[in-house]
């Protein structure tokens, strides 16, 4: 049954409660009638003997059998990031409030495609493999691009269908081949807002697009990046 306000000294004075059932409440009897009446609130505990409040037990019951979180829990959801009212929560509402505030997490494939200035006139693929893994706002991808057929396009090299737009921070790509391309001393790559630019570096170090000269009919591209969303 649950707990009500006590007006009694005697477990004889209680109705319809045995005193097993009464010491159970009151943890095994150590408590006093008039200790608990003297809380008020039903939702109160009484302070086990020789214990500060703030270390009775992690959760207690109230009048109406709702869980309310104990200083121990409230640490540890203050820690989670939850904010506010928390009392009254079960445990099992205490977990839900907590994965709430867990970052969103999402994966799938994209389909990585290369054009030549803006376009892909004729271009065909072997391969066009993505991935990717998003949480909360950070993102990384990962692609496979491999040529069948360059087509007649002109123009700088972009590398396009990523699975979202960029911040637009301009992070770098890391390549992991580039195959049947050529470039001066190092090649690389950088994000844009919605495409990654592929780009040449000589030891002087002047920078400059590739272009549809760098690339043949069967060239491939293999990179991952990670940036933050747009």
């Amino acid at each position: 049954m649950p707990f009500v306000t006590l007006g009694v000294g005697s477990h004889a004075a209680l109705t319809n409660v045995t005193a097993t059932d009464h010491h159970t409440a009151t943890v095994a009897g150590d408590l006093d009638h008039q200790d608990l009446a003297n809380r008020g609130a039903a939702n109160h505990h009484a302070d086990l003997p020789g214990l500060a409040s703030s270390t009775n037990q992690t959760l207690v019951v109230n009048s109406s059998l709702d869980f309310i979180v104990a200083p121990q829990m409230t640490q540890a959801i203050t820690e989670a990031g939850v904010s506010g009212e928390i009392r009254g929560y079960s445990a099992l509402r205490v977990a839900q409030a907590i994965a709430a505030q867990a970052p969103d997490k999402a994966d799938g494939t994209w389909t990585p495609t290369i054009k030549f200035g803006g376009n892909q006139v004729d271009m065909t693929f072997t391969t066009q493999l993505g991935e990717f893994v998003r949480i909360g706002k950070l993102m990384h991808i990962a692609f496979i691009i491999v040529l069948s057929a360059k087509g007649s396009s002109t123009g700088d090299v972009t590398i396009e269908g990523l699975p979202t737009n960029l911040s637009g921070e301009n992070p770098g790509l890391s390549i992991a081949l580039l195959k049947n391309v050529t470039f001066a001393n190092q090649a690389f790559g950088r994000g844009g807002t919605s495409a990654i630019d592929l780009l040449e570096t000589t030891e002087a170090g002047a920078n400059t697009a590739l272009t549809e000269g760098n690339f043949a009919d069967t060239s491939e591209v293999h990179g991952s990046m990670e940036y933050e969303v747009g």
